[in-house]
């Protein structure tokens, strides 16, 4: 990369799904091809979004914006279970949220993704 904190895409020359004789080619030559190319695009991309996510995070924590939080799974005809251990938005944060830092966390994409989360959440019950 080109800020100095690169990674390195390493495949396993062991892994039994790797054949000379079969399948798509990785290198052409010395050259990769286009399926190699595509996959080394897509962990970019993945990486790039990752150091977004962590960026994120650090953020929400840094604002307190996060608090412990627990959930119950109800599945039909079978038990209840506890889902615990996790981190959920505070929600009175929204009520408590001046135009400031509203105007900063929409400029930076993260109200977005807050309001995005939220209703997220709303649809939980939903998936089990």
């Amino acid at each position: 990369r080109e800020d100095g904190n690169g990674y390195v895409v390493c495949i396993d020359s062991n892994y039994r799904g790797l054949s000379d004789d079969h399948g798509d080619p990785l290198f052409e030559g010395n050259q990769q091809t286009e399926l190699t190319q595509d996959a080394i695009k897509f962990a970019s991309e993945y990486q790039l979004q990752r150091e977004a996510t962590d960026e994120f995070t650090r953020a929400l924590r840094s604002s307190d914006l996060l608090q412990p939080s627990s959930a119950v799974l109800s599945f039909k005809g079978r038990e209840h279970r506890k889902l615990d251990g996790f981190l959920a938005l505070k929600r009175e944060w929204f009520a408590r949220l001046s135009a400031s830092d509203a105007a900063q966390w929409v400029n930076n994409g993260y109200l977005e993704k807050i309001c995005l989360l939220q209703a997220s959440l709303v649809n939980f019950d939903r998936l089990v």
